[in-house]
């Protein structure tokens, strides 16, 4: 339960909260119930440096309830700015950890097919992730949010077999799982017009007119334009990957919601295919640029050992079609 009061002075918004509690401890002796002041704690939501260490004198049955910088309610940790930042700090660790998880179903050359990894990925990781997005997704959190984004490329990884030198656009396509934002930005259209038209819910009252906007810095929920139109999750991913065209082999894929051929394969032959498609895979140009390789050149004489030469050009790998068969055997008899 919380008990919320607004007031320029702290110490006037303090008094506020006392007589509330003041009720309410009346309400528990009358019943004979007894509060434990120790399990409450108190917090203050400002943007004052000059106060960012000035505690709440709060008193509940006589004890004075221990004061929190930054609070945990409903599994959200709020600090003073509400800027999100330790919250999104400790979900992107715990996504790490659900990544380690993760990353022991498969390793190089074996492991789980592509669709169980996305299955897992979306039930492990995403989960976590999206758990209140839309309570911090806008630009009031923009500036964290990078760190979850980092991990969140990680699990697509695991899910496709890419190296990490992978442009990050592939990633959602290669997976088959929309980009972070879009999915956040999604989760917020479907939770503000259920506040907002919705009828007899209590959050309207607050919202409808919405509050002034106090910074500039700050964009809550009912600033954001896209959330007061249609919000198309395939049209924005569209135009998402519009905008970076200039990736290698991106114009080859038709559809870039759709699931694409081979999640269903082993592992050794899913990963590989991922990174024919990608362009970035175990050459000697690629491993040139990482310093393993001293040079970049094929040894059928062309200057650079990419991947495409070696899957339509290479003298001295013979015809694609034992390339292919090469890195995915019998498959292609079928």
């Amino acid at each position: 339960m919380a008990l919320a009061t607004q007031h320029q002075s702290l110490e006037t918004g303090g008094n506020q909260l006392m007589r509330d509690l003041e009720i309410l401890h009346a309400y528990y002796k009358k019943w004979c119930l007894k509060p434990n002041p120790l399990k409450s704690e108190t917090g203050a939501f400002h943007l004052s440096n000059r106060l960012a260490k000035e505690e709440l004198n709060v008193y509940f049955g006589g004890e004075r309830i221990r004061h929190n910088q930054c609070p945990t309610y409903l599994g959200v940790m709020l600090n003073r700015t509400l800027s999100y930042n330790q919250h999104i700090t400790k979900t992107a660790q715990k996504i790490k950890s659900r990544n380690n998880i993760l990353s022991k179903l498969t390793r190089t050359s074996w492991g789980a097919d592509g669709n169980t990894l996305r299955t897992a990925a979306l039930a492990l990781t995403y989960s976590a992730t999206e758990y209140c997005a839309p309570v911090w997704y806008t630009h009031t959190g923009i500036h964290h949010t990078y760190k979850i984004d980092v991990q969140l490329n990680e699990a697509m990884r695991v899910v496709t077999g890419t190296l990490r030198s992978t442009p990050t656009v592939w990633l959602p396509i290669l997976a088959n799982i929309a980009p972070p934002q879009i999915r956040r930005t999604a989760m917020a259209k479907k939770e503000w017009m259920k506040a907002s038209t919705q009828d007899g819910l209590p959050i309207q009252l607050s919202i409808n007119p919405p509050p002034s906007k106090r910074l500039k810095s700050r964009n809550p929920i009912w600033m954001d334009d896209e959330l007061k139109s249609e919000y198309n999750m395939h049209s924005k991913w569209n135009e998402l990957v519009a905008n970076s065209l200039g990736t290698r082999n991106l114009n080859l894929v038709a559809d870039i919601s759709g699931a694409l051929p081979g999640m269903d394969l082993p592992r050794y032959t899913w990963s590989r295919l991922n990174r024919f498609r990608v362009g970035h895979g175990r050459c000697r140009d690629m491993l040139h640029k990482w310093g393993i390789e001293d040079s970049p050149a094929c040894d059928c004489g062309a200057p650079r050992q990419t991947m495409e030469h070696i899957l339509t050009e290479c003298l001295s790998w013979g015809h694609p079609e034992l390339i292919l068969r090469y890195f995915f055997g019998n498959l292609l008899d079928k």
